[in-house]
């Protein structure tokens, strides 16, 4: 099977673990500093350094205390 060489908006927001709406906002707010290609369409088309770039940057974000509230009710009833 061929590597994939680009990924789709929702692809990268899934792996970095944040919704569409927050990349689409980091982007235009310049806190990840990548300018992804676009297709014939206009949708964004992330390369894999542009991919790992967001997912860096997803990872040494605090959680939001919701965010870690409901983590922890999830290993609570999990336990």
């Amino acid at each position: 099977m061929k590597d994939k060489k680009f990924y789709s908006t929702n692809e990268v927001a899934a792996l970095a673990g944040i919704s569409r709406d927050t990349l689409l906002r980091w982007l235009r707010s310049g806190k990840v500093r990548i300018d992804p290609a676009r297709d014939r369409n206009g949708w964004r088309l992330f390369s894999e350094a542009e991919k790992e770039a967001v997912v860096r940057y997803a990872n040494k974000i605090t959680p939001s205390p919701r965010r870690a509230q409901r983590e922890l009710f999830r290993k609570r009833q999990r336990a």
